[in-house]
């Protein structure tokens, strides 16, 4: 048998929902400065871009035609898997 609730009760509850919405509110933050470009170019002529992968389509004429540039649908049909340059997996 449950007992019923005081209007104390009631009234607790009804600021802790209060409290708890105003809690969820979103927060505005500020900075303590104001932002700038550090660094900026205008880059014309040949640029080469280096970098590192981890996974790689499964070989295939599509994954090679995809790789080359010369697909011509989704990025996602493929099943990627690790690339293993070492061969030691």
């Amino acid at each position: 048998m449950s007992r019923p609730s005081t209007p104390l009760i009631r009234s607790v509850t009804a600021l802790l929902a209060v409290v708890a919405l105003l809690a969820l509110g979103a927060a505005t933050a500020s900075a303590d400065r104001a932002f700038a470009p550090r660094f900026g170019i205008t880059a014309r002529g040949s640029i080469a871009t280096a970098g590192n992968t981890l996974l790689t389509c499964p070989a295939s004429a599509a994954c090679t035609t995809a790789q080359g540039g010369g697909a011509n649908g989704n990025n996602d049909t493929y099943a990627m898997g690790y690339v293993d340059v070492d061969s030691d997996a």
